[in-house]
């Protein structure tokens, strides 16, 4: 009957009922698989429709208990290339793993977390507007039975979490900067990196009192071997202010960046190049003075100190950011290695059912809470 009604006219897709739902949205309300796929069949386009709710098809699936309907969508979807549309969200913020957590329906967590091909990965740890995540729903469930604790042990081995905290209903703009810092973040920056400014500044300043033999060291040898340089040869307070310049200046770059954005930045980015400059100059006038013989060519101590200073600043960036790309593939094969294991020990689970709720079952929102189901009357 429906393939004779839309093969005289596939606009009839797109005739809304007096419920203002689509075709293929009633089908799946009422859970016919059979009618859900010929719809798709003739007008894949049908697949995108929302509801006024912003509701998918998946999400009235899932919301009215229909796990053969979904596993119908799921298997048209995946031809078509469509698996984002598990990743929508409607107008409270809910994905349809939400859904599918909170009715406590299996098969299509299961569905849900196997999903993931080289285009489309599923994101488990979405947040509603309430700053819930599929993990904190499950964990809200009261009476939690075998299968709710088999959602649960799905949910972690997919690398589901708890959110850190719920999110407001609405944004402030002093709860964060321009530049999308958190101001506590930003204040504990500022204050460790003041420490290490002044630790700088102090260290510079007393060097002079502390090794004064250092003097009667450049006095006697004027010159140094450039292997003098990794074997420790030079006089100690060369080492001392050069490590201490590479800690001055990372923490002067540093604040510029920081106090650039808030009020009166330009001014406070002044104030810094002054203040580097200042150290500088300190530093020219506290450094041994010593030539270091490379080759043919002499280096001064002051030369040679920012040369060593620039090659470990960004020798340093390059291990971290080789470090950090190491982390991240390490990350991504643990995940690999886990989704695997998932597939291969919760296969068996893919195929069975949970118990069908009565069809006469229909979806109410009750205020702005998460969905419930109340029959008929």
């Amino acid at each position: 009957m429906v393939m004779a009604l839309v093969g005289l006219d596939s606009q009839l897709c797109f005739v809304k009922d007096e419920q203002s739902m689509f075709p293929l949205q009633t089908a799946v309300i009422h859970g016919h698989g059979d009618v859900i796929r010929e719809l798709i069949f003739t007008c894949p386009e049908s697949l995108q429709m929302l509801t006024s709710q912003k509701e998918t098809v998946f999400h009235l699936a899932a919301k009215n208990y229909h796990c053969d309907a979904f596993e119908v969508l799921f298997e048209e979807a995946k031809k078509l290339n469509q698996e984002h549309l598990l990743d929508e969200q409607d107008d409270e913020g809910n994905t349809i793993l939400h859904i599918a957590v909170y009715n406590q329906l299996l098969p299509i967590v299961i569905k849900i977390c196997h999903t993931s091909t080289d285009n489309f990965k599923t994101q488990i740890n979405a947040v509603n507007k309430k700053g819930k995540t599929a993990m904190d729903l499950y964990y809200g469930i009261p009476d939690r039975g075998l299968a709710t604790r088999q959602i649960g042990h799905i949910l972690q081995i997919a690398g589901g979490r708890e959110a850190l905290q719920p999110l407001p209903n609405y944004v402030t703009t002093e709860s964060t900067t321009p530049g999308g810092w958190f101001f506590e973040t930003k204040n504990v920056l500022l204050v460790v990196l003041a420490i290490f400014i002044g630790m700088a500044f102090t260290v510079i300043f007393n060097l002079q009192a502390f090794f004064r033999k250092d003097n009667d060291i450049i006095a006697s040898q004027l010159v140094f071997e450039f292997k003098d340089v990794a074997t420790g040869g030079l006089p100690i307070t060369f080492y001392i202010i050069s490590s201490t310049t590479v800690a001055f200046t990372t923490s002067t770059c540093i604040l510029k960046v920081l106090l650039y954005s808030l009020p009166c930045g330009h001014f406070m980015l002044l104030a810094g190049v002054a203040t580097f400059i200042l150290y500088v100059l300190l530093a020219y006038y506290i450094m041994p003075k010593f030539f270091v013989r490379v080759g043919s060519h002499y280096l001064s101590s002051s030369r040679l100190m920012w040369i060593l200073v620039v090659g470990i600043i960004f020798s340093g960036a390059l291990i971290i950011f080789i470090a950090k790309c190491f982390l991240m593939r390490s990350h991504k094969f643990t995940k690999w290695i886990k989704r695997k294991w998932f597939q291969i020990n919760l296969l068996s689970h893919s195929n069975k059912r949970l118990p069908r709720s009565n069809p006469s079952v229909e979806f109410h929102m009750i205020g702005d809470t998460l969905p419930a189901a109340a029959p008929n009357s």
